[in-house]
């Protein structure tokens, strides 16, 4: 173990007495988090926690942390915790919440700094450890609950399934919880044609892939009937018979609006710029989560242009419903941006700026936000920006190449990653 994972583990295990000491005093927890997987995951985990405490727990699931409803949350009295969302919006977090109440953020996304002893920002990328290679949201809080309860296999097991996101071969974080479930034998290993994980669960194995893309269809189809909230009862109880039904028919949505989307785009043509190919489906994901639009986008990155260097990135119309909380003042866009094999090495070293840096940077200036990992990144804009987005996106891209077209030699670099 290097000395970084060493500190960061420290780190968890004062942050747990933290967590433990300001439950019981406020006597009430809201635990906000993500819709796909790795937050469905985070949120069970903390769940989990709670119930053993006997602390009064809220969940409320966020696809994205919008400023009108963090307002509303932080208005309330309780801790707060965000799981696998929040990260790189801990100013705006610690300006709404003013210095009031503690706030706990557990994430793995590019995070922000933020002075504010309220505001504890429980991040990986602090420690030097990759939040997008070396340590999921599930593996963050499932290592910062492990502090307080010690080893729980139900736990160990569930952490996996986002630990195990990346392709390739786990390492640093997510590999210490992979091997932890396998010493508690609640998981399995099994080599075919590569390396994958096996959830045991009713004494049946069901490779991690099958259990993670089940709970993000139904957080994300789901997202307007309850999705989540089942989702969560299904980490914690397992998958009924009623709820396997309930997952193949939103797949099958899903399965009907993805194929509805290429229709569109291949119907319509897509639109291209030096460095960037894009596309809008308008209202077509408008009754269905808007973490839809990522995974279509990623789909479409593996489907159409696994060659491109270019970015690719997706728009759709939000639907103003949050629920739980009423409607969004205003009309928004959410837009998902992911990167082929070949971008992703370019950006790796160097060559081309990073997806969370480009959203964060202009959807901010046009009135929304942004964020994300280096590879893939989303955000939130008003209705009508979407073709401003691009023309900054693309300048700055233009802009970035051209620096370092300025401080290096043409042949330096750039022709062997091109």
């Amino acid at each position: 173990m290097s000395n970084m994972q060493t500190n960061f583990l420290k780190y968890l295990h004062d942050v747990g007495k933290v967590l433990i000491k300001g439950a019981k005093s406020y006597g009430e927890v809201t635990v906000v988090h993500h819709d796909d997987a790795d937050g469905l995951v985070s949120a069970a985990i903390l769940k989990f926690l709670l119930n053993k405490l006997n602390i009064d727990s809220h969940l409320i699931c966020l696809e994205k942390t919008y400023p009108q409803i963090i307002s509303k949350l932080e208005s309330s009295h309780g801790l707060l915790i965000y799981a696998d969302l929040a990260a790189p919006h801990a100013r705006m977090i610690s300006n709404l919440n003013r210095k009031r109440d503690l706030i706990i953020i557990i994430d793995h996304h590019d995070p922000e700094k933020v002075d504010d002893p309220k505001i504890i920002n429980v991040n990986p990328e602090f420690f030097n450890i990759s939040g997008e290679r070396e340590a999921s949201a599930s593996t963050v809080t499932y290592l910062l609950v492990r502090s307080v309860l010690g080893s729980v296999p139900l736990l160990a097991k569930l952490a996996v399934i986002g630990a195990t996101e990346i392709p390739g071969e786990p390492i640093s974080l997510n590999k210490i919880v992979i091997d932890e479930a396998l010493r508690l034998g609640v998981v399995k290993v099994a080599k075919k044609k590569r390396i994958d994980y096996y959830i045991l669960e009713d004494n049946l194995l069901i490779p991690r892939s099958e259990y993670s893309k089940k709970l993000t269809i139904l957080g994300s189809v789901g997202y307007y009937r309850k999705g989540p909230q089942l989702a969560i009862k299904a980490c914690l109880e397992g998958f009924s018979k009623d709820l396997e039904v309930l997952y193949k028919e939103f797949e099958k949505e899903r399965r009907s609006l993805y194929k509805k989307a290429l229709s569109q785009i291949r119907s319509r043509n897509i639109s291209y710029s030096k460095n960037i190919l894009w596309f809008h489906v308008k209202n077509l994901f408008i009754n269905v989560g808007s973490k839809v639009l990522g995974t279509f986008t990623s789909y479409l990155v593996y489907r159409m242009f696994m060659n491109s260097s270019r970015y690719v990135i997706g728009f759709m119309y939000l639907n103003p419903e949050i629920p739980g909380f009423g409607k969004l003042d205003g009309d928004y866009s959410k837009v998902s941006l992911r990167t082929t094999p070949r971008l992703a090495n370019l950006i790796r070293h160097k060559l081309r700026p990073s997806s969370s840096e480009l959203l964060y940077n202009h959807c901010k200036a046009l009135g929304g936000f942004g964020d994300g990992h280096e590879y893939a990144a989303s955000g939130i804009l008003p209705r009508g920006k979407e073709e401003t987005l691009i023309e900054r996106i693309e300048s700055d891209i233009h802009l970035f190449i051209s620096k370092k077209l300025r401080h290096k030699k043409k042949s330096e670099g750039l022709d062997k990653y091109l």
